[in-house]
């Protein structure tokens, strides 16, 4: 999916996370090219091992980014609106033409909703 997004020209991008209901969130990076937004997310089913050495093995190895949460066409984003979540205000909530709702974090909300804005 990332070799697509490449042909495409990815816009902008960001690390993130992906709310799937008010207590599950998942480590994400959002992908805005000319004609869609995206948002992966890492695999949920990772083996995680305790203490100290699951922590030094979580820092040293490569994430990727996988699972597609979002695939929107940028048609059809009916609202994009600076939402929350906890303390966090850097987040995206996306209503589609459709009635979906998405809401995900970006590392700033006021720069991604420019540029949205600018390719809608």
């Amino acid at each position: 999916m990332l070799a697509e997004l490449e042909k495409e020209g990815i816009a902008k991008e960001s690390k993130g996370m992906f709310f799937k209901s008010k207590v599950n969130a998942l480590e994400s990076k959002v992908y805005l090219t000319p004609s869609r937004l995206v948002v992966m997310s890492v695999s949920a089913n990772k083996v995680r091992l305790g203490g100290a050495i699951g922590a030094i093995l979580e820092l040293t190895k490569k994430k990727t980014y996988p699972i597609p949460q979002v695939n929107v066409s940028l048609e059809d984003i009916k609202e994009m609106k600076q939402g929350k979540f906890g303390l966090n205000k850097q987040v995206v909530e996306l209503t589609t033409k459709d009635e979906e709702v998405f809401k995900f974090s970006v590392d700033n909300y006021s720069s991604w909703e420019s540029a949205v804005s600018a390719k809608n």
